[in-house]
C-alpha cells in the first residue's frame, strides 16, 4: 500500500491511529486468482484468519464460502446473510454449542477424527431429520517446513511418524483406524463420506500438497477395496501469505499452479474438492498504520521508540508467526525526513516488557512522535488475535479502494460486531 493512501485517511479521520487498511482490490485480486489457477477446489474462507464483518461480505460477495470451527463464528457468518449450505465446520472436536449450532444452520458438511467425535453428533440428532452432512473423516499427512504442524494434534495416523513428503516414494498406507471410523459413520446413518487434511501453516512448497493428496488418493483406493465410497476430499488451508512465498523463492502463482495438476486427478474420478484458504486470501490486503507515541536516545539502551500497537493488540504474529515486520515511516505534516538512517528498537504500547516489537528497525535518524509507522501484511491473524491488554484494543478495520479516481474509505462498523457477541452470548446464556 503506498503511503499516499494511508496519508489521506489520517487526513480525512483526524489522524486515527492504530487502523488496519484493507486493500479491496487486493482481497478480490486473491479470490480471482484461487478461482482461475485451481477452480476444481471450492474455496471455503478460513474465518478465523480474519472475521471482520467487511472483509467476510466482501470475500463471500467474490464467491468464497465459509470455514467455520466454533458456534461463534457459525453466528458471525450467518449474521452476514451466509446460509449453512455455504458452511464447513471442520473442526475435527466439537464442544456442545458448537454441535448445536451446527445442526440449527444445517451446514454442509464437518469433519471427525475419531469414533467419540461421530457418537457426539449421533447423540445431537445427526445425522436425522431430512439434514445429512457431508462428513470428512481427518487424516494425518507428512509435513516439512511449515510454521506450525497442525497434525501433531489432529487426524488419523496412516503413516509412519517422521515420514517425509519430499521423499521420492511413500510407505503404504495403513487405514485400519480410518476404515474404522468409516463404519462407525455408516452405522451411525452418514452417506456422504469424504476425507480432509491440512498440512499446516504457511505452507510455500507444493509437494507437500502433492504428497498429501498422493496419501489421500491411496486411502481412498484402499477403502473402495472394501467398497466403501469416498465422494469428498478437503485439502484444508496453509496455503503462505505473501512474505513467506517471497522468503522461500516463489509467489502465490506459482503454489497454486504446482498443485492442479494433482487435484484435477481426484475432479477426473468425480470427486468434488474444496478447500480453507486464509491467511493466502486476507493477509496481504492489509497494512497497519500506528503512531510513534515515544523516542529516547541514551548511551544505555540507544535508539528507542514506543508505537500505540504491539504484540497485544495487532501485531501479535511477532509470538505466534515469529514474524519480522518491516516498518516504513510516514509523517503528515509535510516536513521532510532526514536521509540519514539509525536503529531503532521498536517497543509496544502495553505495560508489559515482553511487549517489544522489534529488536531493530532502521528508520530515518529524526523519527519523533507523531510520526507514523507502516506494516504490510498484516490481513491475516492481526485483530483476531489482538486482545484488550491494558485496555488497548486490536486496531480498527477500514476497507478502502479507488473508485473513478476517488479514494472511498469503510470503517468496519464496531457496533455490529459488538451486537454479535452479545447475542452469541445470550443466545447460549439462556439455554
Amino acid at each position: 500500500m503506498t503511503e499516499r493512501i494511508a496519508a489521506a485517511f489520517l487526513a480525512r479521520h483526524g489522524g486515527m491511529s492504530p487502523v488496519l487498511l484493507m486493500d479491496r482490490a487486493a482481497l478480490r485480486g486473491q479470490m480471482a486468482r484461487w478461482q482461475r489457477l485451481l477452480p476444481m477446489a471450492a474455496p471455503y474462507y478460513a474465518v478465523k484468519a480474519n472475521i471482520d464483518p467487511v472483509v467476510l461480505r466482501e470475500l463471500f460477495a467474490a464467491g468464497a464460502n465459509a470455514d467455520v470451527a466454533s458456534a461463534f463464528e457459525i453466528d458471525v457468518c450467518r449474521a452476514v446473510g451466509v446460509p449453512g449450505e455455504r458452511m464447513v465446520l471442520s473442526n475435527p472436536r466439537k464442544d456442545r454449542d458448537t454441535i448445536l449450532s451446527m445442526k440449527e444452520v444445517r451446514a454442509f458438511a464437518t469433519a471427525v477424527d475419531s469414533e467419540e467425535e461421530i457418537d457426539k453428533l449421533a447423540a445431537a440428532g445427526i445425522p436425522g431429520g431430512g439434514y445429512d452432512p457431508v462428513l470428512f473423516v481427518r487424516i494425518k499427512v507428512p509435513t516439512k517446513g511449515v510454521t506450525q504442524d497442525l497434525s501433531s494434534k489432529f487426524g488419523v495416523r496412516v503413516l509412519p511418524k517422521g515420514t517425509d513428503p519430499t521423499a521420492s516414494s511413500l510407505p503404504s498406507v495403513q487405514i485400519d483406524a480410518v476404515r474404522s471410523i468409516v463404519r462407525h459413520a455408516l452405522a451411525a446413518g452418514f452417506s456422504r463420506l469424504g476425507l480432509s487434511f491440512h498440512v499446516g501453516t504457511q505452507c510455500a512448497n507444493p509437494a507437500i500438497y502433492t504428497s498429501a493428496l498422493e496419501v489421500c488418493r491411496a486411502v481412498i483406493e484402499t477403502l473402495g477395496q472394501d467398497g466403501k465410497q469416498i465422494g469428498w476430499l478437503d485439502m484444508g488451508g496453509g496455503f503462505a501469505d505473501g512474505d513467506t512465498l517471497a522468503a522461500n523463492g516463489t509467489d502465490a502463482e506459482a503454489l497454486l499452479a504446482a498443485i492442479r495438476p494433482a487435484a484435477e486427478r481426484f475432479t477426473a474420478r468425480g470427486m468434488r474438492i474444496l478447500a480453507e484458504p486464509g491467511r493466502y486470501l486476507v493477509a496481504d490486503a492489509g497494512t497497519l498504520v500506528c503512531r510513534v507515541s515515544y523516542e529516547r536516545d541514551t548511551d544505555a539502551t540507544g535508539r528507542r521508540i514506543q508505537i500505540d500497537d504491539g504484540i497485544y493488540r495487532t501485531l501479535s504474529g511477532r509470538i505466534h508467526d515469529d514474524k519480522s515486520y518491516r516498518f516504513r515511516p510516514l509523517r503528515t505534516t509535510g516536513d521532510p525526513f532526514q536521509t540519514t538512517t539509525s536503529p531503532f528498537v521498536v517497543w509496544g504500547c502495553s505495560c508489559d516488557s515482553f511487549d517489544k516489537v522489534a529488536d531493530s528497525v532502521t528508520l530515518p535518524a529524526d523519527v519523533k512522535v507523531g510520526d507514523y509507522l507502516l506494516a504490510d501484511g498484516l490481513g491475516a491473524y492481526s485483530t483476531s488475535f489482538g486482545s484488550n491488554t491494558n485496555g488497548f484494543q486490536p486496531a480498527p478495520l477500514v476497507l478502502y479502494h479507488e473508485e473513478a479516481g476517488e479514494l472511498r474509505f469503510e470503517v468496519s462498523p464496531m457496533a455490529e460486531q459488538n451486537a454479535v457477541v452479545l447475542a452469541h452470548i445470550r443466545r447460549w446464556a439462556n439455554d
